[in-house]
């Protein structure tokens, strides 16, 4: 059944979290935590929805690159977990594994939130999200520009310029939004990023611009 309503698990999760202990570090990183798990252990399947999506995993083969990394930790892990407990150290090897465990699990529930969490248009605003590392929410009104570019901006003066990307040479950027005020990124661990120009790789990247264009 398909639904108007944003129905993004994350940030409803961020929502609730902040009405019972309010915005701040320490909420957003109990966050963080829960999505973690969440999207590594319980979350499969991304809801149907009549809201305008725009998918940004496809073209670039990151998730392929990530899911490679996520073996190699664990391969990594097992191995030296083997070596140090065969000298008797026990504890550093227990240390180093739950280390490389978390790793992996915050890179592959990074993965599979990039596809359950698309970009959205909704009610004048554009939800932009990456996986679980990167959110921020614009009014439509605030967009100065929407730019089909896979060159970095020049001539920006003092403006401030960021890319929603893990690997930035290998994910690139297809687009450039520029903003008429700062917006701020929200990144995981409570830590976030203001900018003036966001740059970004979409895989229906002039079907997005057409639409931005369209309502601005």
């Amino acid at each position: 059944m398909k639904t108007s309503k944003s129905n993004d698990f994350y940030d409803t999760l961020k929502a609730g979290i902040f009405k019972i202990i309010g915005k701040n570090v320490i909420s957003k990183m109990l966050t963080f935590e829960i999505a973690n798990l969440a999207y590594t252990f319980f979350l499969w399947k991304k809801k149907d929805s009549d809201i305008k999506q725009f998918s940004y995993y496809k073209s670039n083969g990151i998730r392929i690159l990530l899911l490679v990394a996520v073996f190699m930790i664990l391969m990594e892990t097992a191995i030296v977990h083997l070596l140090l407990a065969r000298k008797g150290y026990d504890m550093i090897a227990w240390i180093l594994s739950i280390i490389s465990l978390y790793s992996a699990i915050q890179i592959y529930s990074h993965i599979k939130a990039m596809k359950l969490r698309p970009f959205a248009l909704h009610n004048n605003k554009l939800f932009i999200r990456y996986g679980l590392f990167g959110d921020v929410i614009v009014n439509t009104d605030e967009l100065d520009q929407v730019e089909l570019t896979k060159k970095d901006p020049v001539d920006t003066n003092d403006k401030r310029t960021e890319s929603l990307a893990m690997v930035k040479d290998i994910e690139g950027h297809n687009i450039a939004l520029h903003f008429t005020k700062k917006q701020r990124i929200e990144k995981p661990f409570g830590l976030s990023k203001d900018c003036d120009i966001l740059l970004i790789n979409l895989d229906n990247s002039e079907e997005f611009v057409e639409t931005l264009n369209q309502i601005k």
